[in-house]
């Protein structure tokens, strides 16, 4: 799905995995994301929890699948302030599975590009900041490759501490282990 649906105040890119309240971001979990794009291609059809269950999962995972849909569907709703008693976007049908029922409008078209084009974009600067949360000057920070590199940073000093208190603590453990033996 190559473009931007719009369902009440809602609006869902699913390209970018984007779900907005207003133009504000809500924010959705992975599987309850690929759950409401399941719905909304497929609605108003219903999806059953076994057709759930093999789009998220794969058919050959173990888990508790009925809770897991349950978690997820109850994420979604929550994102959407629905409710399974006030119906407005997803309707149970019991021990079946679920439907998108609110109506849903293209806002925007999402451009395809071409299969054997890749469209690369930069990442966005990112500012240096020392300590005491003033931007370091740009002397004292290198630009590589579209982002800023520190040059004063230590991170063998957080790196020996850590190791030092995984000596220390197996140490101890050996000792303990080993005066109880006695």
């Amino acid at each position: 799905m190559n473009a931007t649906l719009g369902f009440g105040e809602y609006e869902l890119n699913a390209a970018r995995y984007e779900l907005t309240r207003h133009g504000r971001p809500i924010r959705l979990e992975r599987i309850p994301m690929e759950l409401l794009v399941l719905l909304l291609e497929r609605r108003p059809d219903l999806v059953t929890r076994e057709e759930i269950l093999a789009k998220l999962w794969g058919k050959d995972v173990y888990l508790d699948a009925d809770n897991a849909i349950n978690t997820a569907i109850s994420k979604i709703r929550t994102a959407l302030r629905d409710s399974a008693e006030g119906i407005a976007f997803i309707k149970t049908v019991p021990g079946t599975g679920y439907c998108f029922i609110a109506p849903v409008t293209v806002v925007a078209e999402e451009p395809v590009a071409p299969k054997d084009s890749v469209t690369i974009q930069p990442p966005p600067p990112i500012e240096v900041v020392s300590p005491n949360l003033e931007p370091e000057s740009s002397n004292a920070s290198t630009q590589t490759a579209g982002r800023a590199v520190a040059t004063g940073t230590r991170p063998w000093r957080w790196l020996s501490m850590a190791a030092a208190a995984v000596v220390a603590t197996v140490g101890g453990w050996i000792a303990r282990v080993r005066s109880a033996r006695r």
